[in-house]
């Protein structure tokens, strides 16, 4: 919500707390529970299948669960980044590599977005990506008013779920494929063609060895990005 967001950095920045760990207060949560609320409401006026993405807040998802269960259509997209870290990453000394719109968010939040992809709340888990140089992610006089947001995911995303989702039993194999593959094809209208093993379905399958194991360096990306959220 632009409203929110502007009246609440304007305040910040009278105060002059503008350095980077004060990220998450100019996008509070209020402001992040506004908007999807607006868009279930014109969603539900227009009966308009509507496509929600990136809410990173318990508040949030619960806005759209209510518009569910009054019929309205709407579908959820998440994104890696508010799946693994909490706002408490802002106060580390790279924090800036963290910051994405929304900002991460607190625990409860994390453990709701992981219940709301096993039972089927959100649809769909997307890269988001966005390859940033450190440099230009980091850098001196970095602050709340200069902010660049947005990591890389595309070579992380599906190792880091499978270890994260699958591996310890938050989610099923069969919800893993559904949330990366099958349902972004049947949104998005490519469904059977892709999203699917059968006869006349295009042949782009990926053979998962679930028992690899190697630590994340950004130096092995096939992207131009030098860093990763996930590094390590």
């Amino acid at each position: 919500d632009s409203v929110i967001i502007d009246s609440s950095l304007q305040r910040l920045e009278e105060r002059r707390e503008v350095d980077f760990h004060y990220y998450p207060h100019p996008r509070p949560t209020e402001a992040e529970v506004a908007a999807p609320a607006r868009a279930v409401a014109l969603a539900e006026n227009a009966n308009a299948p509507t496509y929600i993405v990136n809410p990173p807040c318990e508040g949030a998802e619960g806005e759209v669960r209510k518009g569910r269960e009054r019929g309205v259509p709407l579908w959820v997209e998440t994104r890696p980044l508010y799946l693994y870290f909490t706002s408490e990453r802002f106060s580390e000394p790279d924090g800036p590599k963290y910051a994405g719109q929304p900002p991460l968010r607190e625990q409860p939040d994390v453990d709701c977005l992981w219940e709301a992809m096993a039972t089927g709340e959100i649809d769909t888990l997307c890269t988001d990506h966005a390859p940033w140089l450190f440099e230009y992610k980091v850098f001196p006089g970095m602050d709340i008013t200069k902010l660049r947001p947005g990591v890389a995911d595309l070579e992380t995303m599906l190792p880091m779920l499978w270890s994260k989702g699958v591996e310890t039993g938050r989610l099923t194999p069969n919800r893993f494929v559904e949330l990366i593959s099958t349902n972004v094809a049947k949104l998005f209208g490519m469904y059977p063609t892709k999203g699917h093993i059968a006869v006349g379905s295009d042949a782009d399958i990926v053979l998962w060895d679930p028992n690899d194991t190697h630590p994340v360096e950004a130096a092995t990306f096939h992207t131009a990005c030098d860093y990763s959220p996930f590094e390590g």
